[in-house]
Formats: C-alpha cells, sequence, structure tokens
C-alpha cells in the first residue's frame, strides 16, 4: 500500500485504536479519483460501518488489497472478518457485492461531500 503516514488522532474517523484493525492511510489530501489507497481505506471503513448499522455483525474488520491492472471493484483480496454475526454467509456476500458494485462511484460522492468520507 503507498501510505502517507498518519499522525495520532489523523486518522479517518479520528480514533486512536490499540490492538485493533487500522489504516496507515491518510485520506486527506489524496486525489479521490485515482487514488485507491484512498478510496479503500475509505470504503473498508463505511463498509465496516455498514455491517454493523444493518445489523450483520456487532463487530466488523474490513482487509483489501488492490491489484494493478484491474478494475478498482476486483480487489485481489476482501477479507471480511464479523463478530456474533447474526446473517447468513449468503446474504452477506450479496451486500458485499452490491457494495463493490457501486465501488466504481465512489469518488463522486467523496468529491460532493463536505466531509472526506460519506456513508456508501
Amino acid at each position: 500500500m503507498d501510505d502517507g503516514q498518519v499522525g495520532r488522532g489523523n486518522r479517518l474517523d479520528g480514533l486512536i485504536t490499540p490492538y485493533r484493525p487500522v489504516s496507515l492511510e491518510v485520506s486527506a489530501g489524496k486525489n479521490q479519483i485515482g487514488h485507491v489507497g484512498k478510496i479503500y481505506s475509505l470504503f473498508a471503513f463505511e463498509l465496516s460501518k455498514a455491517n454493523v448499522t444493518n445489523a450483520l455483525a456487532e463487530e466488523a474488520s474490513v482487509y483489501i488489497v488492490s491489484q494493478i491492472g484491474k478494475p478498482i471493484n476486483q480487489p485481489q483480496l476482501l477479507d471480511i472478518r464479523l463478530k456474533n454475526q447474526s446473517a447468513h454467509n449468503t446474504a452477506i456476500e450479496e451486500f458485499v457485492q452490491a457494495k463493490l458494485d457501486c465501488l466504481p462511484t465512489l469518488w463522486k460522492i467523496i468529491i460532493n461531500s463536505k466531509k472526506n468520507y460519506v456513508a456508501i
């Protein structure tokens, strides 16, 4: 991952989370259209939140890795770890696939947002 190091408290969600997965990717100042690290960081953050908000899990962590030369919605790896999963795997897979299908237009939402991130 091409990462601009993030200072303490300068992360996407503003939290310092010891012993919890976190991206070192800085979201501010990166190109919303072409910087896959920024887009994937925002996507992973929002997808984790959406899994919990939609009652698919009590807690969610998302790991995503890009592939050079592949469309942005075809990552090399998308690993989602859920705590106390309450939905069937098929429901989760369909939910995640729907979010991945929207990924190529996430940059438009980011540009139109007053924040550095926005719910997907």
